[in-house]
């Protein structure tokens, strides 16, 4: 769908830009990432298309509001829920258990499986006998409609788990699993900005708009504060989370953006989790 007019929302400001006022190198440097859906509460976010016809689109994983003139309903093929179940196709459980593996990776790296050498064998195959039969020329049938075939061959794309450390300009506009250390919690107001540390590298962990706006988050919101008071208590705690790397050119900083409440866990253990350990720590 093709839109004229997005909201720039950055530095805690908020104004609109039609599509005539952004060139590519201007989006590049100081528009990516802050683009929001011109229909105010919409917490959709566009992407700028530099073609022929410039316009925006809104971004692939991210969905309108229902009262919005741009709402539209994404449904993947062949299954039955809509996008907003899922993050860049990974099914709820299976990013819950990419977040445990990557909390074990770092807490206890010798538990993770040894690859051992594959010997290889020399087969030695005989020459086949030709055979003087005509050969018979037929027609092969296939089992299924090419519907169905299509999704069969559709593959899941891969979760690319990382260190802070290995985080580079290839990186960005990609979903990965970072993986860190947390050093520094900043409230902002619902939610917070993590700062990682991992072999003297650091990257920023944003909540903004998209994540305060999804209902499914609410029960996330003001608990930000824990994860602070739980470093104060064990330094340095492990983080893992899902969510999209970007470059912030003001701060000249890599961020990881992160959209949902339950793809992100500290020592592994989520934020609701998290709350309700600290809250019984206290009472004891």
């Amino acid at each position: 769908m093709l839109i004229a007019d997005a909201r720039l929302v950055k530095n805690a400001e908020e104004k609109l830009v039609n599509i005539e006022e952004v060139s590519k190198q201007l989006y590049d440097h100081n528009f990516r990432g802050f683009l929001y859906c011109p229909t105010p509460g919409c917490p959709a976010k566009l992407v700028y298309i530099n073609s022929d016809r410039a316009h925006f689109r809104t971004w692939k994983y991210h969905a309108h509001h229902e009262g919005c003139v741009y709402h539209f309903e994404r449904r993947w093929v062949g299954r039955d829920y809509q996008i907003a179940d899922v993050t860049v196709g990974f099914e709820f459980q299976r990013r819950q258990e990419a977040l445990s593996k990557a909390y074990r990776a770092m807490r206890f790296p010798e538990e993770l499986p040894n690859l051992k050498t594959v010997t290889r064998t020399t087969v030695t195959l005989q020459k086949p006998m030709l055979s003087r039969r005509k050969r018979i020329t037929g027609i092969q049938t296939t089992l299924f409609d090419d519907e169905t075939w299509q999704g069969l061959k559709r593959k899941r794309p891969p979760l690319r788990r990382k260190y802070v450390s290995k985080i580079n300009e290839n990186d960005i506009d990609q979903h990965k699993l970072v993986m860190g250390y947390v050093q520094k919690v900043e409230l902002i107001e619902d939610v917070a900005k993590i700062t990682l540390l991992e072999s003297d590298k650091e990257i920023d962990i944003v909540f903004e708009l998209s994540f305060i706006a999804e209902s499914k988050n609410n029960s996330y919101l003001n608990k930000f504060g824990v994860i602070q008071h739980f470093a104060d208590q064990n330094p340095e705690p492990a983080f893992a989370g899902i969510g999209e790397v970007r470059f912030n050119r003001t701060t000249n900083r890599f961020e990881h953006q992160i959209f949902f409440g339950t793809d992100f866990r500290i020592e592994d253990m989520d934020l609701l989790a998290l709350s309700a350990k600290m809250a019984l720590s206290e009472l004891e």
